[in-house]
């Protein structure tokens, strides 16, 4: 594969968002004749979502993060791997909350659940913020310069690349 060729990480992004969304509204329309409670499970997505952020962060991260200077081809396939890693912990706090209401069956779970997806994915979005985190982790390396160059010929996109 081409560098520059693949799907453009914010659409993909874009598209988890949506469909987070998307399952809290069908979630709320099958659970209509249910309660609306705020109980100490309603927490429950949001502690995972802080989870899954606290295992990206102090576990996956690390492990992905480069150990000796790389090339910018491996910038781009790192810069890749951690958004596609990222994608599915964006997740957990709206499908646990669709489970815990269906199982309960109440439907403020659902509501805490899209709110959890949504912080997560405004930290993680693969816009500015994450390029300047990732810039930061690239910086003991002298590797920052190299993620520019790619982010200038990508017009500050990230198409995602695999190998």
């Amino acid at each position: 594969m081409v560098a520059g060729e693949g799907t453009d990480a914010s659409v993909l992004a874009g598209i988890v968002v949506a469909s987070s969304l998307a399952l809290c509204v069908a979630g709320l329309a099958a659970l209509s004749g249910t309660t609306f409670g705020i109980t100490g499970a309603t927490l429950v997505p949001l502690l995972l979502g802080a989870a899954a952020f606290l295992v990206m962060m102090l576990v996956v991260d690390p492990v992905l993060t480069p150990k000796h200077p790389p090339t910018r081809d491996e910038i781009h396939i790192w810069l890749s791997k951690t958004v596609l890693c990222r994608l599915p912990a964006i997740e957990v706090p709206m499908l646990a909350g669709l489970l815990i209401a269906f199982v309960g069956q109440e439907r403020g779970m659902l509501l805490t659940g899209v709110l959890g997806t949504l912080v997560l994915a405004s930290v993680w979005w693969p816009g500015e913020q994450f390029f300047n985190a990732m810039r930061r982790r690239l910086q003991p390396l002298s590797a920052d310069r190299l993620l520019d160059e790619l982010l200038t010929r990508s017009n500050g996109r990230l198409k995602l690349r695999t190998r």
